[in-house]
């Protein structure tokens, strides 16, 4: 092989080496942009799952305003992958804000939705428990009561972590939403109310026992457990 051959054998290698960094450095490029797109993808389908779950249990939340740009911005930087690097930055730059927005967008809604749900409490409030818990009766109910707030309550730090945790968020609200219609559905006259008062702070006498506590306590199975005991003085 003469010293031309070799020189132009030597100039075909470099130029091939040169081809290849340079598809090295395209191919770190895309890399480096897949994983920016990567987390803000994965973040966007995972609160879009999490409102179909939503939207499944019956949970209105307002309508969902995907900026009107993410599909055309994605189309452009699929066309313009392989164009001149300037249009390829373009494209990348439009798509990646439109999908960062688009999770944002999203992840509101999440956050707003749940906001609203989050604290159904009402008739399991603890001063309205401890009016109860003094009455044989409703013992059971009491119990269940603060054991399906506590599951509550837990359930409500995780409800965001994941779509599951919120899928148990939804189910232990439920549960506590059932409670609350149970104990609003007793409908205790405030004489019952005042009667128990009375026998836990020893103070009960023949008249709190009005015919609606009488009526009360045969209805509930605790007539019989009455004692009537004469003061000494």
């Amino acid at each position: 092989m003469t010293i031309v051959e070799t020189c132009a054998v030597v100039v075909a290698e470099i130029d091939h080496y040169k081809r290849r960094q340079q598809d090295y450095n395209d191919a770190e490029k895309f890399r480096k942009r897949k994983d920016e797109l990567t987390p803000l993808r994965e973040t966007l389908e995972t609160d879009l799952q999490r409102l179909r779950l939503l939207k499944d249990k019956g949970i209105p939340s307002k309508p969902l305003k995907v900026p009107p740009s993410l599909v055309s911005a994605v189309e452009e930087l699929s066309v313009n992958i392989e164009n001149e690097e300037t249009g390829r930055q373009n494209a990348y730059a439009r798509a990646k804000a439109s999908i960062s927005k688009a999770a944002e967008v999203a992840r509101n809604a999440v956050q707003a939705t749940v906001t609203s749900i989050e604290t159904p409490l009402g008739a399991v409030d603890e001063p309205f428990l401890k009016q109860l818990d003094s009455i044989p009766a409703m013992k059971q109910r009491v119990m269940e009561a603060r054991a399906k707030k506590e599951e509550f309550q837990k359930a409500s730090q995780r409800r965001l972590s994941t779509p599951e945790d919120l899928a148990m968020f939804l189910t232990k609200r439920a549960e506590l939403l059932l409670i609350i219609d149970q104990l609003k559905n007793e409908e205790l006259p405030e004489e019952v109310l005042e009667f128990f008062r009375a026998v836990r702070n020893s103070q009960a006498k023949l008249t709190h026992l009005t015919p609606v506590v009488r009526d009360w306590l045969d209805e509930h199975g605790q007539l019989q457990d009455v004692r009537i005991t004469m003061a000494n003085k």
